[in-house]
């Protein structure tokens, strides 16, 4: 039912997604759903950064095991537990025992987050929205952030990003605690995390975050450090281009041909001037389809007629 820059980047995105809650995958390519007239849909595979693995993991049932004391010299802040094979758990249910929330980890330590696993939450730790930091990996599952809630936008260098809520509620029906906030999905479900819904033409993220399609709306997710291609250049992913623009197909911008896509900007179909970011040749078009309007329908993109 979608049409617009739904359709145009529909190859394109690596963080697109139509339907009750975004759906990201792992290689650029994004999902479509059908957005019927009572607000149901059904939904393909999306992708988004880190990379995500498609398909279900199981991971076999755990043991548990007394915590080793950490040693007070060595400057960590995570207590080690020798758990032998990691317990498995839900990040909906938050089911792990007292003291331990269910993260999302690489269970093989490689770069894709695979399975969850119960983790420790540290004393004293970030509430949403604060900065967090990671041990060992951005993908370990250790983090400083609190109860449901998971570290998000980790710098692989620094290991630090900002602490952000988990979905709650079920894998078929979830949900966000906090108002104004969307549950972004990647394909596999793993992690299922709450984001600020915004507005691409405001771009009005925190730093290093850009507002990015999510379902019917729009969703606050990391920026790629490198997104610095303006309007007219080729790219492949959402997050390659400026705050404020977007990749889609190459026929839609001028001169762009033989790209994979090319960055475009969002424009105000209801400003003094919604042509105003486009290059010339394109035109202020509305991202839904005439007569749908599930989000704000006063969100545009310039294209090619």
């Amino acid at each position: 039912m979608l049409r617009g820059l739904v359709c145009w980047s529909l190859l394109l995105v690596s963080m697109m997604g139509c339907g009750p809650s975004i759906l990201l995958g792992d290689d650029g390519i994004a999902g479509a759903t059908d957005v019927d007239d009572d607000g149901s849909g059904s939904s393909g595979s999306g992708g988004a950064p880190p990379p995500v693995t498609t398909g279900t993991t199981t991971m076999p049932p755990g043991t548990t095991a007394m915590p080793t004391p950490p040693d007070p010299d060595d400057g960590r802040i995570f207590v080690e537990t020798d758990l032998g094979t990691p317990l498995m758990c839900d990040p909906y249910l938050q089911d792990c025992p007292p003291g331990e929330k269910c993260v999302a980890f690489a269970n093989d330590g490689g770069d894709d987050w695979n399975a969850y696993v119960c983790r420790d939450v540290v004393g004293d730790p970030a509430g949403l929205d604060e900065s967090c930091v990671m041990e060992g990996s951005p993908l370990s599952g250790y983090d400083t952030c609190g109860f449901g809630a998971m570290c998000w936008g980790v710098d692989p260098v620094t290991l630090q990003g900002t602490c952000v809520p988990q979905c709650v509620g079920s894998e078929q029906e979830p949900l966000c605690e906090r108002p104004g906030d969307i549950c972004v999905i990647p394909d596999d479900g793993v992690p299922p995390l709450c984001l600020p819904v915004c507005d691409p033409v405001l771009q009005d993220c925190p730093e290093d975050f850009g507002c990015y399609p999510a379902a019917d709306y729009f969703a606050c997710l990391p920026m790629d450090p490198g997104g610095t291609v303006d309007p007219g250049a080729p790219c492949e992913t959402h997050e390659e281009c400026t705050a404020g623009a977007l990749c889609v197909a190459p026929d839609l911008v001028p001169d762009c041909a033989g790209a994979i896509g090319c960055c475009t900007a969002w424009c105000d179909l209801w400003g003094p001037m919604p042509d105003a970011p486009c290059l010339p040749g394109q035109q202020c078009t509305s991202y839904f389809e005439e007569g749908v309007f599930p989000g704000p329908r006063t969100i545009g993109g310039c294209i090619v007629p």
